[in-house]
């Protein structure tokens, strides 16, 4: 079978790391694999034998590159298209009704913007809901209930039985930074990491991740002006981020992160810029994975809740 998976862009978030991680165990199991999308540091984790196609996907450029995966499906004799995000879906939708081949779609964020057109859901073969959460939002659309399917996030599990390489505190926080991410990072070293250093002067604070909001971020570190600096370190992009963290004692994140995480035996605190959850327990695991490791129905995440979670997880 021949796959052209679609996705905008190719280089950091847990869409990118899905797709790259499905491209190549699609291919492991048999599959001729093409990807199309703007260029981006995944495409180094790719098997070889797996194409990678530039697409720039833009609101501006649909005829082109509507035109662009027409031609790769003919030229390819493609069987299937799988999207993932809006503008691919969108693109990849009037390709395959031209083509006369199935379209399957991955939401990774809401429905209503990964998928907004009645056509595209009318088009779709099926449509893949990565938590229980976005499947039971997708199944209230009639004409995508019989369509709707749950495939959790899937992840490779290393052999080498994991080790943890430091006692000391050390907390890190991985996560897409954009600018709402890197303004929680920032109240967080501002009005919370103070207190964990006064107790625990050689803890640190790791910041894994890459985005628009991480100049901001380095700017702020380097100006001299935050007192804590030398307990913070900025990693930026990691390939495969538990690579990186077999000393953290917590890790701040949700989604793909939270769940490789605790694949790996690491504590894990859910919490992004808009939901706050607190320490993921086997008592708790269902609620969390409901929702893709964010607590959904959880509040704003501020100072006070913050702070507790942090001493709550110390004692």
């Amino acid at each position: 079978m021949k796959v052209l998976l679609l996705i905008k862009n190719f280089d950091f978030g847990g869409a990118e790391n899905h797709v790259c991680d499905l491209a190549n165990g699609l291919y492991e199991a048999g599959c001729s694999v093409y990807i199309g999308s703007k260029g981006g540091r995944q495409v180094a984790r790719l098997l070889p034998g797996i194409i990678h196609i530039p697409i720039k996907f833009s609101d501006f450029r649909m005829i082109h590159q509507f035109r662009k995966i027409v031609g790769i499906i003919h030229r390819e004799k493609i069987d299937v298209i799988h999207a993932h995000q809006h503008l691919p879906i969108l693109s990849g939708t009037l390709a395959s009704e031209i083509s006369r081949i199935p379209l399957i779609a991955t939401v990774h964020g809401r429905l209503r913007h990964d998928v907004p057109y009645l056509f595209e859901k009318k088009c779709l073969r099926r449509i893949i809901a990565i938590s229980e959460n976005s499947l039971n939002g997708i199944k209230n659309h009639q004409v995508l209930d019989e369509k709707a399917i749950y495939i959790p996030n899937g992840i490779s599990i290393h052999v080498k039985p994991f080790e943890r390489q430091s006692e000391k505190l050390s907390f890190y926080y991985i996560s897409r930074i954009d600018k709402r991410h890197s303004n929680l990072i920032w109240q967080i070293l501002c009005e919370v990491w103070p207190a964990i250093v006064s107790s625990h002067p050689n803890a640190t604070f790791t910041i894994v991740g890459d985005g628009k909001g991480l100049p901001k971020l380095e700017k702020m570190m380097l100006s001299g002006n935050y007192k804590y600096s030398s307990t913070v370190r900025i990693s930026g992009f990691v390939a495969d981020v538990t690579s990186s963290t077999s000393d953290a004692s917590l890790v701040l994140g949700v989604g793909r992160v939270a769940l490789k995480c605790l694949a790996q035996a690491t504590p894990v605190f859910s919490i992004k810029h808009n939901r706050f959850g607190g320490i993921i327990t086997t008592e708790n695991l269902a609620r969390f994975s409901y929702g893709n490791f964010v607590d959904i129905n959880g509040p704003m995440p501020n100072t006070a809740n913050i702070l507790q979670t942090f001493n709550h997880f110390r004692i």
